[in-house]
C-alpha cells in the first residue's frame, strides 16, 4: 500500500503579514507577499524568517545603526517613496 503525500499549498499556510516586521526589518506587504522597502526586491513567502534573513545578510550593517524613532521616521520615509514610485510607474505605464 502507497502513501500519497501531498503537497502543501503556499495558500493554505494562512500566513499572515506582522507589522511590528516593517521596522524590525524594513519590508511591507505587497500583494500578499513581502517587499524589501530599501532594496524593493520581493521576498517570496511571507514568513518573518525570510524577512530576517534578507534583512541581516543585505542591509544589517548600514542599517543596524539606526534605532527608536530614528529608525520608525526611516522606515516611513522609504514606504513613502516605495508608494510615490509604485505610484509614478503605474501612471507612466497606462498612458
Amino acid at each position: 500500500m502507497s502513501s500519497v503525500s501531498r503537497k502543501r499549498k503556499l495558500a493554505n499556510e494562512k500566513r499572515v503579514f506582522q507589522v511590528k516586521w516593517e521596522v524590525l526589518y524594513f519590508v511591507t506587504e505587497v500583494n500578499y507577499t513581502i517587499q524589501c522597502i530599501i532594496c524593493q526586491q520581493m521576498i517570496s513567502v511571507t514568513k518573518g524568517y525570510n524577512g530576517r534573513r534578507h534583512y541581516e545578510t543585505m542591509h544589517r550593517k548600514k542599517y543596524d545603526a539606526y534605532a527608536g524613532k530614528i529608525k520608525e521616521d526611516k522606515v516611513i520615509q522609504l514606504k513613502s517613496a516605495l508608494c510615490k514610485q509604485t505610484i509614478f510607474f503605474n501612471f507612466f505605464y497606462q498612458c
